[in-house]
């Protein structure tokens, strides 16, 4: 008969406090309103590539308060170094209160936008934010654009490639977008006319000529169309859905295909021979290639409405950390006798900000032991080979 699971109020009483109050350790830097201003780095002076995906990985602990956006991510940039850029649509004097808690920096940056209602995402080394219904296909739509221009004719593809790029302050969208078509040896459908908007100086890394204009002309919700044949740029809307595809040299295992599979649902995955096809986002095929690569990933992303935890705990039953989960989510949990003596099993576990399912697997893989979720209910099984 499948049982039902229950341990000691002291350690479900324990491991609930530690799941909602996440036990973090360390000082937390505090940053007050004053009238400075952050130094802006030079193009040079960016990280970009490795480095910079692994300062976005590196834990960030401060208090800010009182703050304009505009200071807060201008001082966060120039102190990490991250080129960080504020859609037109967003108001840059809002006051801002927010505390980061040790998790990743781009999860901070992501947990800030999120309390705004805001979104983000990655145009090269830069980080975006703006209107979720931007940020949510901005960076797929900039790839698409960069691989289009593949196709580009050998003579121009060198006025296309990554290079420094800032503006001055007071510079306009349209000069801004002028200037970069007529360096690139292209022309601008001459009925093009965007909105007078007066920017802020800013700074970038090296971005190619895909990015530089996704940056100009996302805030007014519009993209780019190179016409090859005639070399005339033109503006359209951004689309409403869009898709990136993209092929990898790997053969993986019918088990294994299976899991990468499961790890990202919203990808379409083919394999034919040691080639395998993905078609989603960006954003997935970001996380794909460095699991395919051999590294240790997890989604950072969180949806609406998506719970975190973060938690530590020395030498607990693995049943009362699974009975702490249940009773959070308000599930009931099943399993057969056979496996109580396993969920006896006395386990330390340290995560930070991991979704629910990287909790249980944590949890739960090193038993031998799986689950499903289904109606509320969640099933834990012996893991089959």
């Amino acid at each position: 008969m499948p049982s039902h699971v229950s341990f000691s109020n002291r350690w479900c009483l324990l491991i609930r406090f530690s799941l909602v109050f996440s036990c973090l350790c360390g000082s937390a830097l505090v940053f007050a309103a004053d009238n400075g201003k952050p130094a802006l780095p030079t193009s040079a002076q960016w990280l970009q590539g490795r480095a910079f995906q692994q300062q976005l990985q590196k834990p960030l602990q401060a208090n800010w308060s009182g703050l304009s956006l505009q200071h807060l991510t201008s001082s966060i940039a120039a102190n990490q170094r991250i080129c960080i850029f504020l859609d037109r649509q967003v108001d840059p004097d809002q006051t801002v209160n927010f505390r980061a808690t040790g998790a990743s920096l781009e999860r901070t940056l992501q947990q800030l936008a999120q309390q705004l209602k805001l979104g983000t995402c990655k145009i090269g080394a830069c980080i975006y934010v703006g209107p979720v219904s931007t940020t949510s296909r901005l960076a797929t739509i900039s790839e698409v654009q960069r691989q289009q221009l593949r196709d580009a004719p050998a003579a121009l593809k060198p006025q296309l490639m990554a290079t420094g790029w800032q503006w001055k302050q007071l510079s306009n969208p349209q000069s801004l977008l002028e200037q970069q078509v007529q360096a690139a040896g292209l022309m601008l459908d001459p009925t093009v006319r965007l909105p007078h908007d007066l920017w802020k100086e800013q700074t970038f890394p090296p971005l190619d000529f895909a990015q530089r204009l996704t940056i100009v002309l996302a805030g007014f919700n519009l993209t780019f169309h190179l016409d090859l044949a005639s070399r005339q740029v033109h503006l359209i809307p951004l689309p409403e859905r869009v898709s990136l595809t993209r092929s990898y040299t790997k053969q993986l295992s019918a088990a294994n295909l299976a899991k990468v599979k499961k790890r990202f649902p919203q990808l379409i995955i083919k394999q034919t021979g040691n080639r395998l096809e993905a078609q989603g986002s960006y954003e997935d095929h970001e996380l794909l290639s460095r699991l395919l690569s051999g590294e240790t990933i997890r989604t950072s992303t969180t949806k609406p409405g998506e719970k975190r935890f973060t938690l530590r705990v020395m030498k607990a039953p693995a049943a009362a950390i699974i009975d702490s989960v249940v009773q959070q989510q308000q599930w009931t949990v099943r399993f057969e006798p056979a496996i109580a003596t396993r969920l006896k099993t006395l386990v330390t576990l340290k995560v930070t900000e991991a979704t629910l399912d990287e909790l249980l697997e944590k949890t739960l893989d090193p038993l031998g032991l799986t689950y499903q979720l289904k109606d509320q209910q969640l099933t834990i099984t012996e893991k089959r080979p």
